[in-house]
């Protein structure tokens, strides 16, 4: 079934989680099968992983992101199960994780910092990162790096503080 997931719809992904639990989607079978699609098509062509990227992105934001009870550790799970090289854009995560921490507002600091780390600035259209500059929700070193990414000339001095090379 793995192997199939391009194939598929959102609504393929919107498994029932196991009784007992308090989330209401299967986050866990969801991670395993884009786990599985990713070793067993290792194969498929860059546009494959892309539309793949673009109906997983599309499942995060609309059924994880506002169920109150996933734990950031799950969401983050989720945002990353994709490698980087599957999405062009950011901009539905950075939406996910805008609604993922409305829904989640107790998060003590920490945890909304470990949620954030999952966004590449670099991938955010500008509409976002100046969302992004303004949105209070998110911990302020993710709204600086916004920032720094928002200015063309600051892209070369986030790329080396990223890389260890900053000061």
């Amino acid at each position: 079934m793995g192997s199939q997931l391009d194939q598929a719809t959102i609504d393929y992904l919107l498994a029932p989680s196991p009784h007992g639990r308090d989330y209401s989607d299967d986050v866990n079978l969801v991670l395993r099968l884009v786990q599985a699609f990713l070793i067993e098509c290792s194969c498929l062509s860059s546009t494959s992983r892309f539309k793949e990227g673009c109906q997983f992105d599309g499942y995060v934001p609309w059924e994880v992101a506002p169920d109150s009870h996933v734990k950031p550790s799950k969401f983050v799970a989720l945002v990353l199960v994709l490698p980087d090289y599957a999405r062009e854009s950011y901009d539905h995560i950075y939406r996910a994780m805008d609604l993922f921490l409305e829904v989640h507002a107790g998060l003590c600091e920490e945890e909304r910092v470990s949620v954030c780390c999952a966004l590449n600035h670099e991938k955010l259209s500008p509409e976002a990162l100046k969302d992004l500059s303004r949105n209070s929700k998110f911990p302020s070193e993710t709204v600086e790096r916004a920032l720094l990414h928002k200015t063309p000339r600051s892209k070369d001095y986030c790329t080396q503080i990223e890389e260890g090379r900053g000061c």
